[in-house]
């Protein structure tokens, strides 16, 4: 495992991650467009990159808080993650049960199980089914997390 940290998240760490996004979460049909990248930036009110000791972006998180106080929160997560991936959950981890929003909302692709099982070891519940929810459509199984899980 490598020494990591953490840093504001750029628009080139969003596009190096894209490039090199783990293989369960590739999708033929969507790519990261620079609009795409412009546009999850301009939405987020808190966003940041965990890089590894050689510079390699391993994972970019983001949150957009949400009108009624509560966020909605995305990650992506590089290819060459490896062991590493249990030192970020943790990390993940600790921001959600001391970060200042109530619900926490996320959504995972329909088909993409391991995003499932994460999602909910994180202390998510699963609250509806949207159809083509994503620019493909992909339908996208919303998620709730609410500080009273702690």
């Amino acid at each position: 495992m490598s020494e990591l940290s953490i840093h504001p998240l750029l628009r080139e760490h969003l596009f190096e991650v894209s490039m090199n996004v783990k293989s369960d979460q590739k999708l033929d049909s969507d790519t990261i467009s620079e609009e795409s990248v412009d546009s999850m930036i301009e939405d987020m009110s808190e966003g940041w990159s965990i890089l590894d000791d050689n510079g390699k972006v391993l994972a970019c998180n983001g949150v957009t808080e949400l009108n009624d106080g509560s966020c909605h929160v995305w990650s992506l997560f590089s290819d060459g993650i490896g062991l590493d991936f249990f030192t970020i959950n943790k990390m993940i981890l600790v921001y959600l049960n001391g970060c200042k929003y109530g619900t926490i909302w996320a959504d995972v692709r329909s088909w993409y199980d391991t995003g499932h099982r994460w999602v909910k070891s994180l202390g998510f519940e699963s609250v509806r089914l949207e159809h083509n929810y994503y620019t493909n459509g992909d339908s996208a199984q919303i998620y709730r997390r609410d500080k009273s899980w702690q």
